[in-house]
């Protein structure tokens, strides 16, 4: 028998092992252990919530400060409603939050006034505020250099509202 002939031989019992093998191993991942199925129920001191519930805030602040704000409310109901667990969920930014919310993803939400008009559509109710309703009309957030003092100085001024790319000359 001559190299050539040698090593092809060599590569084809090598291949023909690593087959076998990887087959030998997917069955033995496919047998079940004949005690599997028939375990003792496990208890543990506390039952699991019944139901989990998604608190979800609009993302002014970043994840952190969101949860640092906001976590301690979660805390506190946690704590004292029983069979329930909230959970705080954070949005990477107002496109996404917008998504989650108008798709009904947030069982609890606190949404900005924009969005709170929009979620109303989309079958959320108001529940709790803060402020009466003829007092409340928005917020308007400027630079401290802006030079801004009174709702006034925007006259001719561009103003961004929100959904982004909304541009409204006053």
């Amino acid at each position: 028998m001559d190299t050539t002939t040698s090593k092809l031989s060599t590569q084809h019992v090598l291949r023909v092992i690593l087959v076998l093998s990887l087959l030998a191993c997917g069955l033995f991942a496919c047998v079940q252990d004949k005690g599997a199925g028939q375990t003792e129920p496990q208890y543990t001191a506390q039952s699991s919530p019944a139901k989990e519930y998604v608190f979800a805030i609009h993302p002014l602040h970043n994840p952190a400060r969101l949860f640092e704000i906001y976590g301690p409310l979660v805390d506190y109901l946690n704590r004292n409603i029983s069979d329930t667990r909230f959970r705080l969920e954070a949005s990477r930014n107002y496109a996404e939050f917008d998504k989650m919310l108008y798709a009904r993803k947030f069982d609890f939400a606190l949404p900005n006034p924009y969005q709170t008009l929009n979620s109303l559509g989309h079958g959320y109710h108001v529940i709790a505020k803060m402020g009466d309703d003829e007092k409340f009309t928005g917020i308007i957030l400027i630079r401290r250099d802006s030079g801004v003092e009174n709702v006034t100085d925007l006259k001719c001024k561009r103003v961004s509202i929100q959904p982004p790319r909304l541009w409204l000359p006053l």
